[in-house]
């Protein structure tokens, strides 16, 4: 009777006993990939901002690197520094006139640091 007992309640423990394997929580530690933006590639053209407020009417403006003076419509205030290398994307308006006349009038359409 022992031993039926013993077998008994060896039967119970094994088949309560799960087959499937659990898994193990692991933590990812690879740090996040930084993005590399080829500007140039992404239709950004190279320029340094300029601090043209010496000229009458003028402000900042941005020099492309074939020499061309730009007169943006707006400029943020984290661009208004001088000889500020920038990438940019710009429009020409059709009927536009500024007060500078130093350089064409462009609408920024993109503008980031470099």
């Amino acid at each position: 009777m022992r031993n039926f007992i013993f077998a008994l309640g060896f039967l119970v423990f094994t088949a309560s006993c799960s087959r499937k394997a659990v898994p193990i929580a692991t933590e990812d530690k690879t740090a996040p990939k930084e993005v590399i933006i080829n500007y140039q590639q992404e239709g950004y053209i190279p320029a340094n901002i300029v601090d043209m407020t010496g000229l009458d009417g003028c402000n900042y403006m941005i020099k492309l690197d074939n020499g061309k003076k730009l007169e943006p419509d707006k400029l943020e205030d984290q661009f208004k520094q001088n000889d500020l290398p920038v990438w940019i994307k710009y429009s020409i308006p059709k009927s536009a006139m500024g007060i500078c006349m130093s350089g064409q009038m462009v609408i920024l359409t993109a503008i980031q640091k470099r």
